[in-house]
């Protein structure tokens, strides 16, 4: 019996201690496998020759300098604009001196009225020129001096004279266009409206450089959201092949393995998603330097909390090329209105021609040195009277004319509102922006710790997978809250940039 109880007893502290063992196996195995995973997660890339790739880096300043020169939008916006500027010359032609000439050769083969005294004809050939320089001036007034010179022939009793004269006219407005208004209006609404056009197109051109800015920072941040949902991938495979582990070593229920495979496929559908919205963030990228393909080998600059509370709130100095834009097309309409409504008027004008006259003489040369003398000058003052008579459309054009203008005023007004309006609340966002960047950051920080501690209870079994996996959610959306923060200020500080703050490359390079 002694015997029997003795080798019972033996068996029993054998099975124990192979027991024993096959546990600190485990545990040995599962201590090796958490310390292997992190350090797996660290490695860093290399090439076939060991040694680490460098990409290259492009800074947004030199990102923008690329956009310059190879955005096609961008650069035909600068040559409208360039071309709306110099449409701005075509006003000015409407004051400018003006050359005029003419020249006509008439043949009259009407009888003569002294045939009868043997002084018949058959015909009389007159040959006029005239050449001289007109010039409109903001008043109204419109002068202009030309020189006169006639040849005259009798065909069949061969006397042919010459005459020459320069002369003066002068014409002044009294009524429509009294002191330069249409003259003035007219001038101005084609200079404004090149303006405006001109104006658009710099609008259209920053906000190109807007967009592309965006462009920069979306690749960059979507680098990020890659990086973090990569780490979220890896952390989800650890738990996932731990768990497979204890399993099959029958030290854990399959209920956490089943949670850590949900998690697996959660993360990694996380990761492709952010794989999709990186290569789409690289298309743009390249897009707005005017290059056809979705690789960008470049490293982009990178940011934080630190260096976005530096930044300083852009100076506003200037409204914004759309708004700016806006008011040219009123200040246009209100001229063009103010044109039209004096062509509406009657036309009342006072006129004036002084000239001095040459004898006819029988050579050019006589007529032309004669025409200077003053001794027989002629003269002649008037007065021309034009008055449309249906005074109810003259009143209809006239409100018509000035309900646009007014309309323009009106729009402008608002658009200057919805601006200040505007400007008050990208200040807003952006001093939110930074400050909710920097409390994302802590939060990062504060969430991290609690993961990582919550891993090593969870480790020792005084947590579960169940909460483990929930803290690491709560982790990832911290990481995605903070990049989605940084691209709403740097989103925010590029609208700023149509206030009047200029792309300065070479300040923004250093």
């Amino acid at each position: 019996m002694k015997f029997h109880r003795h080798h019972r007893a033996k068996q029993r502290f054998g099975a124990f201690t192979s027991g024993l063992a096959i546990l600190l196996v485990a545990q040995v195995l599962l201590m090796f496998d958490a310390k292997a995973q992190p350090a797996k997660s660290q490695t860093a890339k290399a090439t076939p020759g060991g040694v680490k790739s460098v990409e290259p880096e492009i800074s947004i300043a030199t990102f923008i300098d690329q956009v310059v020169k190879g955005n096609d939008g961008y650069k035909a916006a600068e040559m409208n604009r360039r071309a709306a500027k110099a449409y701005a010359s075509e006003s000015e032609i409407l004051l400018a001196p003006t050359l005029f000439a003419n020249a006509s050769m008439a043949k009259d083969a009407k009888p003569s009225p002294f045939s009868t005294f043997g002084l018949g004809y058959d015909r009389i050939e007159t040959n006029t020129y005239s050449a001289g320089i007109s010039k409109l001036f903001s008043t109204g007034l419109k002068t202009s001096f030309s020189y006169l010179a006639v040849d005259t022939a009798y065909v069949g009793i061969q006397p042919q004279y010459f005459e020459a004269r320069p002369q003066i006219e002068a014409t002044l407005p009294l009524w429509r266009n009294f002191w330069g208004r249409e003259t003035m209006g007219t001038f101005e609404a084609s200079r404004l409206a090149a303006e405006a056009k001109s104006e658009s197109q710099n609008a259209l051109a920053k906000t190109t450089l807007v967009e592309a800015e965006a462009a920069y920072w979306r690749l960059a941040l979507s680098r990020e959201s890659l990086k973090v949902a990569k780490e979220s991938v890896e952390r989800a495979r650890a738990m996932f092949d731990w768990t497979g582990r204890r399993v099959r070593l029958a030290l854990s229920d399959k209920s956490e393995h089943l949670q850590s495979t949900a998690q697996l496929k959660a993360r990694e559908l996380d990761y492709k998603i952010a794989e999709d919205d990186e290569r789409s963030a690289r298309l743009a990228f390249n897009s707005a330097r005017g290059i056809n393909s979705d690789k960008v080998d470049e490293r982009l600059d990178v940011l934080n909390a630190a260096l976005v509370s530096k930044w300083q709130l852009p100076s506003r100095t200037q409204t914004r090329p759309d708004i700016e834009a806006s008011r040219l097309q009123a200040a246009a309409a209100e001229a063009g209105a103010q044109a039209a409504v004096e062509r509406a008027k009657p036309t009342f004008e006072l006129y004036g021609l002084y000239a001095f006259n040459s004898p006819q003489r029988s050579t050019q040369s006589d007529a032309f040195a004669d025409s200077w003398k003053r001794d027989k000058p002629a003269s002649q003052v008037g007065v021309r009277l034009n008055m449309p008579l249906d005074f109810a459309a003259l009143d209809r054009v006239k409100e018509g004319y000035s309900a646009e203008a007014n309309a323009q005023r009106t729009l402008v007004t608002r658009k200057l509102f919805e601006q200040e309006r505007d400007w008050n609340d990208v200040v807003a966002r952006f001093q939110l922006a930074r400050e909710k960047i920097r409390l994302y950051e802590e939060l990062e920080q504060s969430q991290k710790a609690k993961l990582e501690h919550e891993r090593s209870r969870q480790k020792s079994g005084r947590s579960t997978v169940a909460q483990v996996i929930l803290f690491e959610s709560d982790y990832d959306q911290t990481q995605l809250a903070r990049i989605r923060s940084l691209a709403e200020v740097l989103s925010l500080n590029a609208q700023m940039k149509l206030y009047g703050v200029a792309y300065d490359l070479k300040a923004e390079q250093k």
